[in-house]
């Protein structure tokens, strides 16, 4: 029988009170006595020792100090194997329990038999007995030691929880310092290449709109311009013809008469200003030429850089 696995099983029942009576019985030899004192050394005399003071002591150790308790419930043990195990053994196998433990009770004492049923592995029939024989199982019949050695499991797996959380708690505030450090990191990286793309897609956004009017100035070689709306000086329209390598360019004012357009055939693109130009110049222009460019400047700079840019997506397209 395995003490230890008794002790968290007996710690649960009622009959732990059982301790505070048979202690007293093992006590009157010299040799559990002198035992009892190793596992809680007494201050008295040797002749109050036995008082009740003491035996609550034990009893109050039993239940807080695994260790100890163990310790004291394996001299009750050892007395038991001494003193009573052959008798109650003898007892149980002659007559039935009921009778026998009647008995045995009678003789000793109601912790003794207790006692003698938990070490025997009769708890079942004790239990049984004190209650008229109706059937008063704890557990499964044979099943005691299974019973205690799960009881003993479950309070270390309890106090293994109790070392892990306190372990758990410190690691855990490690755990997030070190994840804190790295999401601050991160975000700073996140944000830095968040600020290369935007500064990129500047740059790639400026090189599109050059790239776009690099190809309508190559589309302009050698073409024909006729700009209407507007009046431009002839030395700007001689630079735009050197500049754009056109072949011709033209300006018309709106209010001109509308004969002058007819050169509108020949030309390959129309750049129409609708700041000063009327809806019904807008229309002859639009029968005489269809690439038309619109624009509400007359700036030749501005209007020009739109009119690549607006080229340029011709080429795209």
């Amino acid at each position: 029988m395995k003490v230890e696995l008794l002790y968290g099983f007996l710690k649960i029942l009622p009959q732990r009170m059982f301790i505070k009576d048979i202690i007293p019985i093992v006590m009157q030899e010299d040799t559990y006595l002198e035992q009892f004192l190793m596992i809680s050394p007494f201050s008295f005399s040797l002749s109050s020792i036995k008082n009740d003071e003491y035996i609550n002591s034990l009893f109050s150790l039993f239940l807080e100090n695994r260790e100890r308790g163990i310790a004291l419930l394996t001299v009750i043990y050892k007395w038991w194997l001494k003193k009573k195990a052959m008798e109650f053994q003898q007892l149980c196998n002659e007559q039935l329990y009921i009778f026998s433990f009647s008995i045995y009770e009678k003789e000793n004492s109601d912790s003794v038999l207790f006692f003698s049923c938990l070490f025997s592995g009769c708890i079942d029939e004790y239990f049984k007995y004190k209650n008229d024989d109706k059937e008063v199982l704890l557990f499964p019949s044979g099943q005691l030691s299974d019973l205690c050695e799960a009881t003993e499991k479950i309070k270390q797996l309890e106090m293994e929880i109790a070392r892990v959380k306190d372990e758990s708690i410190t690691k855990r505030k490690q755990i997030e310092d070190e994840l804190q450090k790295k999401y601050n990191r991160l975000q700073n990286e996140l944000n830095h290449l968040k600020f290369l793309n935007d500064e990129l897609m500047s740059k790639n956004s400026t090189l599109d709109i050059e790239l776009r009017r690099v190809k309508g100035k190559l589309l302009l070689s050698q073409k024909q311009v006729v700009v209407i709306g507007t009046q431009w000086r002839d030395e700007i329209l001689e630079k735009l013809r050197k500049e754009f390598s056109l072949k011709k360019i033209q300006c018309f004012l709106s209010t001109e008469k509308y004969n002058k357009l007819d050169s509108l055939m020949d030309s390959d693109f129309v750049i129409f200003s609708s700041l000063q130009s009327s809806h019904t110049a807008y229309y002859k222009v639009k029968k005489q030429c269809k690439n038309i460019f619109h624009t509400d400047k007359t700036n030749y700079e501005n209007v020009f850089e739109e009119f690549l840019y607006w080229l340029g997506g011709l080429v795209n397209d």
